[in-house]
């Protein structure tokens, strides 16, 4: 069986990665700390949070499945970083001028082939940006997306290139109650930070998966933050966390990270190392973000972590998304802050936790944490269940099905690159109420329904392939995408209308819903070509359609609109 995906590396000059050499490249530097009971040959490292750029490099170089042959490759990188965005280091060297021009005509150069016309084409629009992904060191925030003088992240020459940071952010989450304001673009998937933890070819044994070998209460409860950190919200939560946990010395220890008034890279590695070691819980509330880095060093030490928003539970979807519920504990950040008569004792409510529950997160833990580690190698060295799949790999297969799985991606990067504007909506409004999932088979009794999509394309795109579709409405707001066979009228939009819809209470802006037609009455396509994804030969080969379940082959076509006329099944 060929490897797969096989991922190109665009070639682009040193001084596009800044790794910040002042605290170690990629992993870091190996810190000599020993715990009783760490398998052998385990090392731990003092990698930080802002390394994940260079080391993510550093492992494609050597990836099992590279390739230098541009029309074979299911994926291709864009090495560019910077561990330091804060000081808008310049790529190109020397700092010469047209930086952007420079840059992106380095990466044109590459040739492939054309997804819709078979004809050759520089490898970024031959699909539209969709097979191209960065992956930053930092954490998806707005002043994170120009890394490099010349580049910008949201720059629309990229197309749907995949942008991955260490955070996300969904307007999906909007109804939760957020901690500050420090949230990722909706642009960024993540994936894990880098640990402490990074196996190589001389481990003999995997740390997160020694729990049932030793006992874990020395202490019971792990804590170390920083008590002045974050929003006002955290900095309380965390402040009402150190409390309850010196009130209860015998099962429960807090450690500040490092020493007053350290500079980068000044963690108490050893001390950290031990403490989450020995201990069954480790408490993570949030920082000036959502999640932070502790977690993953948490985990991969075997130690159980404990959030105290939605939000945390909900990064590195690809990594954990399937499992994490099993392996964490989740409490409610405002009756830990209460504490009191009012709110929980962080230490009572995680001591009154099952024998049985705690196992079953150890054993959750022990089966799956691979998939947030970062190995030092190629993976397919390592001992199992590593060699399945790391972290590295994991994000690789998430990026290649996400681009494969997305019908509208490539029509959708081609517009961005080309600066098209989507169609035009027949009207404002919607046609009609539906429920989430409704009709999302398509089948024959069926006259309306909703899909979930990440944008505009893909809502139009699902409807040409479900034959019952005659209109979509659908809403940027909340990714509404409700598909309708006829429309006999448009409902407003408004407040009161977006609390039907959605189940939501009514907010003072209206849906934002309007209506496109996708076919006429005989069934004939109102919209078609590139921006219904008619033309998608996919990443590779053709698609199965999410809706119908068909295959569906290239296409070519044009784009035709009409004036809205009332239609009935």
């Amino acid at each position: 069986m060929s490897c797969r995906p096989r991922l190109f590396v665009h070639t682009l000059p040193e001084t596009y990665r800044d790794p910040s050499d002042m605290i170690g490249r990629g992993m870091g530097n190996a810190v000599n700390i020993s715990l009783p009971g760490l398998p052998i040959g385990v090392r731990l490292w003092d990698s930080q949070q802002y390394q994940l750029g260079h080391l993510f490099y550093e492992r494609a170089l050597g990836y099992r499945c590279r390739t230098h042959h541009a029309p074979a490759a299911d994926l291709f990188l864009i090495p560019a970083f910077s561990a330091r965005p804060w000081l808008k280091l310049k790529g190109e060297p020397g700092g010469a001028a047209g930086g952007r021009d420079r840059l992106l005509t380095r990466i044109r150069s590459v040739r492939s082939v054309d997804a819709c016309t078979g004809q050759p084409a520089d490898a970024l629009a031959a699909r539209g940006g969709a097979d191209h992904f960065i992956v930053t060191s930092g954490d998806g925030l707005d002043w994170q997306t120009k890394p490099l003088a010349e580049l910008d992240l949201l720059d629309s020459a990229f197309g749907s290139a995949t942008l991955i940071s260490v955070g996300e952010y969904q307007r999906a989450w909007n109804g939760l109650s957020w901690m500050g304001t420090a949230k990722a673009l909706e642009r960024f998937r993540s994936v894990p930070y880098l640990s402490m933890v990074h196996i190589d070819a001389e481990a003999e044994g995997l740390p997160w998966a020694t729990n049932s070998a030793r006992p874990r209460d020395e202490p019971l409860i792990a804590a170390c933050f920083l008590t002045d950190h974050g929003s006002t919200e955290v900095i309380l939560l965390r402040r009402a966390l150190v409390r309850s946990c010196e009130a209860h010395p015998r099962h429960c220890r807090y450690i500040p990270p490092e020493p007053p008034r350290s500079g980068i890279g000044d963690q108490s590695w050893h001390q950290i190392a031990a403490l989450y070691w020995n201990s069954t819980f480790c408490v993570m509330p949030p920082g000036d973000t959502i999640t932070r880095k502790a977690v993953v060093d948490a985990v991969l030490l075997g130690c159980i972590p404990v959030l105290f928003h939605p939000g945390q539970a909900w990064q590195w979807p690809w990594h954990w998304g399937s499992w994490v519920a099993n392996a964490t504990v989740s409490l409610d950040w405002r009756r830990v802050t209460a504490g009191g008569a009012g709110g929980d004792d962080l230490v009572r409510t995680l001591r009154a936790i099952p024998r049985s529950r705690v196992e079953l997160m150890r054993r959750t833990i022990a089966d799956h944490a691979h998939q947030l580690q970062w190995s030092a190698v190629d993976s397919s060295t390592l001992l199992a269940p590593v060699s399945e799949g790391d972290a590295f790999d994991v994000t690789l297969r998430a990026v290649w099905a996400a681009a494969r799985e997305r019908p509208a991606s490539i029509a959708e990067g081609q517009m961005r690159q080309q600066q098209m504007e989507p169609p035009r909506p027949l009207m404002a409004g919607y046609c009609g109420l539906t429920a989430t999932g409704e009709g999302a088979r398509c089948d024959a009794t069926d006259s309306k329904g909703s899909w979930s999509v990440s944008g505009l394309l893909d809502c139009l795109a699902d409807c040409r392939r479900c034959e019952r579709c005659h209109f979509v409405s659908y809403s940027d707001v909340d990714h509404d995408c409700s598909w309708f066979r006829s429309c006999p009228a448009a409902h407003p939009s408004s407040p009161e209308s977006r609390a039907l819809k959605t189940g939501a209470s009514a907010q003072p802006s209206n849906t934002g819903h309007h209506t496109w037609r996708v076919r006429y009455s005989n069934g004939s396509l109102a919209l078609s070509g590139a921006t219904l994804g008619s033309c998608q030969a996919s990443l590779q080969g053709s698609v199965t359609s999410s809706v119908t379940g068909r295959i569906h082959h290239r296409g070519r076509g044009a784009v035709r609109t009409e004036r809205f006329r009332p239609e009935h099944a």
